[in-house]
């Protein structure tokens, strides 16, 4: 059944974006990201062009089949079941048409395996969403990476919080919101050589606290004998918030509308502090003008956020989930 999920295209001429020019993206959602005064906070700061163009469809076949879409983005949130999300992805690239799908890909890496493969055989663009990648915090801290200023990492922490209507469900919180820490430690570290984790529930399980411990022995990125990276995923489900409730103030004081980031970098010179607010300062139109940059070039495999990177992540977060107590 596609009742729940809204089927559109998209096609703009914008100066600022000059790929998206005659190029027509397809998205699967449940809410419409582009359409004026939309509820859902994550897409109120996203920017209305004048001269956007939209057209819906009643259903995914007709979408795929009828839409003359470039590219289909698949909006992955929470009620988007993985065997949806695995069969749209599946059927758009045996249509040779290039998918890319919000983070996290998917809950499972040996489904992210399956469709890369797919996607490598038929020669297919395919890539998973990273719209942290253009937040300013976020560039300003992989830019220090990769310009050698964090050569002498001894200690990270990545704390994210959120309040959403997510499923009432531990291991979607820790996907959903625990994929962009995660993909930060794993992008200025790489794989950790031993995870431990513990899981919290309080306020009458409103509220689902993941943190988790990365240790790193001699990490050929830094060269330090032992590296620690802590991972804090916060979470409060606010379909479950009852206004009248003793602890509601307390979390409402906490967690706020919107995702927010909290990172320290300790080095031997240095301490770092950066904070930043997803919903506040993503541009989607920076991604999609980037995909759409790949696909017209021909590109099959994105080369800021490979399919390994995608896998090696969701292992990270399945092995959190794993040694959750």
């Amino acid at each position: 059944m596609d009742k729940k999920y809204i089927f559109y295209t998209m096609e703009i001429d914008h100066k600022d974006f000059s790929f998206l020019k005659n190029f027509k993206w397809g998205f699967c959602s449940e809410k419409n990201i582009f359409e004026k005064n939309t509820k859902n906070p994550a897409y109120t700061n996203i920017p209305q062009p004048k001269n956007l163009k939209i057209l819906k469809y009643s259903n995914f076949n007709q979408l795929l089949k009828n839409s003359s879409a470039d590219g289909i983005y698949i909006d992955t949130n929470d009620s988007i079941s993985d065997i949806k999300k695995f069969d749209y992805a599946k059927r758009s690239i045996n249509e040779h048409i290039p998918i890319v799908l919000s983070a996290p890909f998917f809950h499972s890496a040996n489904k992210a395996k399956e469709i890369f493969l797919l996607a490598k055989r038929k020669k297919v663009f395919c890539s998973e969403t990273k719209s942290s990648r253009f937040l300013p915090k976020f560039e300003e801290i992989i830019s220090m990476a990769k310009n050698g200023y964090l050569k002498n990492i001894l200690q990270i922490s990545a704390n994210i919080s959120a309040q959403s209507n997510f499923d009432n469900n531990n291991s979607s919180s820790l996907y959903n919101l625990g994929v962009y820490p995660a993909a930060l430690i794993y992008e200025i570290l790489g794989n950790p050589n031993k995870i431990t984790a513990a899981k919290e529930t309080n306020f009458h399980n409103f509220n689902y606290n993941t943190n988790a411990i990365f240790k790193y022995y001699q990490n050929y990125k830094t060269g330090q004998n032992e590296i620690l990276a802590f991972f804090y995923c916060l979470f409060k489900n606010s379909n479950n918030i009852n206004s009248n409730s003793k602890n509601s103030n307390n979390l409402d004081n906490y967690i706020s509308n919107n995702l927010n980031f909290n990172i320290s970098i300790l080095t031997n010179n240095d301490n770092w502090e950066f904070n930043e607010t997803f919903f506040e300062n993503c541009n989607i139109w920076q991604e999609l003008n980037e995909f759409a940059s790949l696909i017209k070039r021909k590109e099959f495999i994105n080369p800021n956020w490979a399919p390994e990177d995608t896998i090696n992540v969701l292992n990270i977060l399945q092995k959190i989930k794993d040694n959750s107590i």
